[in-house]
């Protein structure tokens, strides 16, 4: 779940993002537009593959879709997760 500053993001449905973990080769997964109150949010779908694969890396990108928005690739440093914190519903 992301919150974007943006406040003109749309990701067309169906929402597809690609996702790498550190060097590896971009992959597809689906995503989802919501609107968290606070501007729009983007939630990545697939969180069992998604929280398998984020202990081991040490950064994320995300490519969003093509016309969504200001922003074309997100960056992130993933490797302070601690899978032991992480809060399973």
């Amino acid at each position: 779940y992301l919150l974007l500053q943006d406040a003109k993001f749309n990701c067309p449905k169906p929402c597809t993002l690609q996702l790498a973990f550190d060097d590896a080769p971009l992959e597809t997964w689906k995503g989802k537009q919501a609107d968290s109150g606070h501007g729009p949010a983007l939630f990545i779908e697939g969180e069992p593959r998604f929280v398998k694969l984020l202990p081991d890396a040490k950064s994320l990108k995300i490519v969003l879709p093509k016309n969504s928005g200001r922003l074309s690739t997100l960056n992130f440093e993933v490797g302070g997760y601690d899978a032991t914190r992480y809060a399973k519903p």
